[in-house]
């Protein structure tokens, strides 16, 4: 069974089509899918590029836990909460 992570917040992001079809490539990912870290990297990168980070925000309460069902390295891990870091210090978030 998929795993989707669309949230009420995720609806307005996915209205641009670039974020749909990340999206679309995200959630037909299944969940322990090597390939789904990456694919959320693309989306945060490309919602800091667009400036839509706010949009990103709720999704990071779930981070924790999308990486436990990722099953990433911590290396990855701590690749992934330096890059959001960057990504909101460079769109002017605190």
């Amino acid at each position: 069974m998929l795993h989707f992570f669309i949230q009420s917040s995720f609806i307005i992001l996915f209205q641009n089509k670039n974020f749909f079809r990340l999206g679309n490539i995200y959630n037909y990912l299944e969940v322990n899918s090597p390939v789904r870290p990456d694919v959320y990297v693309c989306i945060l990168k490309f919602a800091a590029k667009t400036n839509k980070m706010n949009v990103i925000l709720p999704s990071l309460e779930n981070l924790d836990t999308w990486m436990d069902e990722w099953k990433v390295t911590l290396q990855k891990r701590r690749e992934i909460y330096l890059l959001v870091r960057e990504m909101l210090t460079k769109t002017g978030f605190q």
